[in-house]
C-alpha cells in the first residue's frame, strides 16, 4: 500500500476513531502489509485483522514501534494495544516494549509513561499496581504525571486525591519575605494514599476484570456518564475516552462526536449516545470483560 487516504483520521480519538475514512483496499490485512517495514502498513494490517477477530498479530505492531521514533506511530500503537491486544501481551509489556531511542536524560521516564498509559487505557484492574510501580519509579513525577489520570480513571468515581496528585508543601514560615523557595511536593503522602485506594478497590473486585471509576466496567454506565460530562461541560474533558471504549467494544461509529475544531458537537454527541443506549444492545456485553468490535479480546 502506498496511498493511505482511506485511513485519514483513523485511530485518532478526536477524528475517525476506530473507523476508516473510506473502505480500505481488500488486501489491507494481507501478510505482505503485516510483515512490511513501513509502520503505516503494519498498523492498518493489525487494525484490520483485529476488527475481524484476529488478535494474534500485535507482535508486529510492537516490532515497528521499537524501530521507529514516531509520535504518530506510538500514539496509534498505544490506542490499538490498549483496546485490542490480548491480556497476556499487556502483562509482558513493561519488559517487552522498548523505546526506539535511548540515551537522552529522561528516556526511562518517557518509556514508563508510554507503558503505563497503554496499560491504563485497557481498563484492567490488575494494571493499577503495575501503573503504580511504574509511576513510583519515574524520576520527574511532575513532568511525567499521567499515572495520576490513569489511576484515577480506573479507581475514582469522580476526580479525587489520586487525580489531584501530590500536594505542594507550604514554605517555612520563618523564610524572609524576599526569598522565593523552590516548590516542593509531598510525593510520599500521595503515593501512600494512592496505594491505599488501589488496595481498597482490589479488595472488592477481581483483578482480571475491567473497571471504570472504581466499579466493574459496564457500557451502559460509560455511555450515561459521557452524556453527563458533555451536558455539564466537565473539565478536564475526558469524553474521548468514553467514545473510544464504546467504539472499541461495539464497533459503533461515533465519528460525529466532534467538530473540526476538536470541540464537541454537543447535540450530535448526546443524540448518538442516547441512540446507542436505546438500540445498541449494550447489555449483551458482559460487565468487566474486554471486547473489540463485538468479540471478546482473548487472555
Amino acid at each position: 500500500m502506498s496511498d493511505f487516504a482511506f485511513a485519514d483520521g483513523t485511530l485518532i480519538a478526536m477524528e475517525r476513531g476506530f473507523h476508516w475514512a473510506d473502505p480500505p483496499p481488500p488486501d489491507v490485512g494481507a501478510d505482505h502489509n503485516l510483515l512490511s517495514s513501513r509502520p503505516d502498513s503494519v498498523v492498518y494490517a493489525v487494525f484490520a485483522r483485529a476488527r475481524d477477530g484476529d488478535f494474534s498479530c500485535f507482535d508486529h505492531l510492537i516490532r515497528v514501534m521499537q524501530t521507529h521514533n514516531s509520535a504518530w506511530l506510538w500514539g496509534v500503537g498505544q490506542l490499538l494495544l490498549s483496546h485490542a491486544a490480548p491480556m497476556s501481551l499487556l502483562r509482558s509489556l513493561p519488559a517487552v516494549l522498548q523505546p526506539p531511542v535511548r540515551g537522552f536524560s529522561d528516556w526511562a521516564d518517557v518509556h514508563a509513561q508510554w507503558t503505563l498509559e497503554i496499560l491504563g487505557k485497557s481498563n484492567y484492574l490488575w494494571t493499577a499496581p503495575v501503573i503504580f510501580d511504574l509511576y513510583r519509579g519515574i524520576e520527574d513525577k511532575l513532568k511525567y504525571s499521567s499515572a495520576c489520570f490513569m489511576l484515577s480513571r480506573l479507581l475514582e468515581p469522580e476526580w479525587g486525591p489520586v487525580f489531584e496528585g501530590p500536594k505542594e508543601i507550604p514554605p517555612q514560615p520563618d523564610e524572609p519575605d524576599w526569598y522565593i523557595p523552590p516548590k516542593e511536593y509531598d510525593f510520599a503522602s500521595h503515593l501512600e494514599a494512592t496505594k491505599a485506594k488501589i488496595d481498597e478497590v482490589m479488595a472488592s473486585i477481581p483483578a482480571h476484570l475491567c473497571v471504570w471509576g472504581g466499579r466493574v466496567l459496564e457500557l451502559e454506565n460509560v455511555a450515561r456518564e459521557a452524556i453527563v460530562h458533555i451536558r455539564e461541560r466537565r473539565e478536564p474533558d475526558i469524553t474521548y475516552t468514553h467514545r473510544m471504549v464504546l467504539e472499541a467494544y461495539t464497533g459503533c461509529d461515533l465519528t460525529g462526536f466532534y467538530l473540526d475544531n476538536g470541540r464537541h458537537d454537543t447535540l450530535a454527541a448526546i443524540a448518538m449516545l442516547e441512540q446507542l443506549l436505546e438500540t445498541g444492545n449494550l447489555d449483551q456485553y458482559e460487565p468487566g470483560v474486554r471486547y473489540f468490535f463485538g468479540r471478546r479480546v482473548p487472555d
